[in-house]
């Protein structure tokens, strides 16, 4: 009976990594909220990861004790820490182009370091009068109409990742089955 558990707790474990990263698209100028996973309780690390080059801090923070956040570290001051449920998100106001990155949080309990979701923020442009908008992704530069744009299909990678789990999940239950009359 245990290798059913923990056969769907290795699937389970996988189809929560495809939610790893959301995608959020702003325009330049605009002010973004971040959220995060971790607790507010410990130091929380924000880091800005570009393709290509080496992640960058951008804010060290915790909760102190009146309730206000302490800012061990600040890479810009456009970067500060807000308390929204039970954790610190990341504020980025005035976005620019080099904010056009992955980001995530981290919190450091004891000697463990645990990693929050990570958001990857994309630029939204308008190319004149009556356009569509697209999205730019800073990995090449290259444009890409929205969703929306696109005969207003969904995404169609968490809809195949959707059936690629049920499936893998189905056939996990036919061995169990088998095993089970065996």
């Amino acid at each position: 009976m245990g290798f059913p558990c923990i056969t769907l707790i290795f699937v389970f474990s996988f189809m929560k990594s495809w939610e790893a990263v959301d995608r959020r698209e702003v325009r330049l100028g605009d002010d973004v909220m971040l959220s995060c996973t971790i607790s507010c309780y410990v130091d929380v690390t924000w880091m800005r990861h570009n393709p290509g080059q080496t992640p960058t801090v951008v804010l060290v923070t915790k909760l102190g004790s009146e309730g206000n956040i302490v800012y061990y570290h600040q890479h810009d001051q456009r970067f500060t820490g807000v308390c929204s449920n039970r954790s610190i998100a990341l504020k980025i106001e005035n976005i620019t182009d080099s904010d056009f990155a992955l980001y995530f949080c981290a919190g450091n309990e004891g000697r463990v370091l645990h990693f929050g979701n990570g958001t990857q923020l994309l630029e939204l442009t308008e190319h004149g009068p009556g356009t569509q908008p697209v999205i730019k992704d800073n990995v090449d530069g290259e444009t890409a109409p929205t969703p929306s744009s696109v005969s207003g299909a969904p995404h169609v990678c968490p809809v195949y990742a959707t059936l690629l789990g049920c499936a893998l999940l189905g056939m996990i239950c036919a061995v169990v089955a088998v095993h089970l009359k065996t």
